[in-house]
């Protein structure tokens, strides 16, 4: 309640002005496309046609899934980045992959950690973001797959930006966000 609270009194328009990045179809599209090539050896042919379809309906998918205000996007939410004081007030950290767009994707990188949390956390949240657990479950199940591709986009930039001698330790990371991310949209 308090995360979502928290993305609701931030004004994008306000972040987008001093600088904050904002990932909308068009970019992701791109991006994806781009992992696609880079790692298209490592997909069977069936894992990379069903990634150029979804690559293809980026754009109808975030679509269906603007019934969300676009808001400030952690990009990286999961435990490790999450602290409670003692008094019970919180602190998240680590905000370097913060964007604007659509707050889900918070959502999907909480699901990429915990996939098999229970249901009633899941509607509690689209029912606190969107008003309505149903009409949150369409936007959910249309942006899911698509925000754990995005994933895979976020490990390929952390591994452009390393030293070669690292990549060994991080560049196993891409190829499996690919495919979770194929895998959830077979599921739907």
């Amino acid at each position: 309640d308090r995360f979502v609270d928290l993305q609701r009194s931030i004004d994008p328009v306000s972040l987008l002005a001093l600088g904050v990045g904002e990932v909308d179809a068009s970019a992701l599209a791109a991006g994806l496309q781009r992992l696609a090539d880079l790692h298209r050896l490592a997909l069977d042919a069936d894992h990379r046609a069903h990634l150029a379809r979804i690559i293809d309906e980026v754009p109808d998918r975030f679509a269906t899934a603007s019934i969300v205000s676009p808001a400030l996007v952690h990009g990286d939410l999961h435990g490790g980045n999450l602290r409670v004081r003692a008094d019970g007030s919180s602190v998240i950290l680590d905000w370097a992959d913060a964007f604007i767009g659509n707050p889900l994707f918070d959502l999907a990188a909480l699901d990429s950690y915990v996939p098999d949390w229970p249901n009633r956390v899941r509607d509690r949240w689209l029912d606190r973001l969107v008003g309505s657990v149903s009409a949150g479950r369409s936007a959910w199940e249309a942006l899911r797959p698509v925000a754990a591709l995005r994933t895979a986009l976020v490990f390929q930039a952390f591994c452009d930006r390393i030293p070669a001698a690292e990549l060994p330790y991080h560049q196993p990371d891409v190829v499996p966000a690919l495919a979770r991310g194929i895998g959830l949209d077979r599921e739907q």
